[in-house]
């Protein structure tokens, strides 16, 4: 499975840093230690806190947890131990990682940019969701989570949505988006 930072991640450095961390975790030696230094304590949290209640509850209601799942398969895949440090304020890490963010915002401001692949590693199992000591309210979640996933566009309604768009832009000299297309077939205001 492909991931490419939707539009409204964009800006939030929290995915960035977990995008940077994958992709580091990734082209790191398994055998060798590694010490990933970061400018929030965001993923610290997540990998060490966290990751024990997420994996209790099987990722169900994580916010992000499609990479956060794949970035904890990664360090569990490792030989060696990986270590988080948060750099300091005012010190020259800082100050790199300031420049790594801005390096990356460049990166990504256009569709230049290297999708990152979100596949488990081999023989790295994660745990799911225990049946025994959860309560309901987490399973009717996870369901709901699996229904509302976004499917893949079909190529015949991105068709029809790009002629519904021409003939609104001809008819009325309006734009319209999908959204308000998909709307708009709310309202019974016309004969089929």
């Amino acid at each position: 499975m492909s991931f490419r930072v939707p539009q409204t991640w964009m800006q939030t450095s929290q995915v960035a840093e977990l995008a940077a961390a994958l992709v580091a975790v990734r082209a790191a030696n398994p055998d060798s230690e590694l010490t990933l230094v970061l400018s929030h304590d965001y993923v610290c949290k997540a990998m060490t806190k966290k990751l024990v209640k997420w994996e209790r509850k099987g990722w169900v209601g994580v916010h992000h947890g499609n990479i956060l799942k794949c970035l904890a398969a990664e360090l569990k895949a490792r030989k060696a131990s990986t270590t988080f440090v948060v750099a300091p304020q005012g010190s020259t890490a800082q100050t790199m990682c300031r420049e790594a963010t801005r390096t990356a915002k460049t990166a990504t401001s256009g569709n230049r940019f290297r999708a990152v692949t979100l596949d488990i590693p081999a023989g790295t199992a994660l745990v799911g969701i225990p049946l025994q000591g959860n309560r309901q309210k987490t399973f009717y979640r996870g369901i709901r989570e699996v229904k509302t996933q976004k499917l893949k566009d079909r190529p015949s309604t991105i068709n029809k949505l790009a002629i519904v768009k021409e003939c609104i832009a001809i008819l009325q000299g309006r734009i319209v988006t999908d959204e308000d297309i998909w709307c708009s077939l709310r309202n019974k205001d016309f004969q089929p």
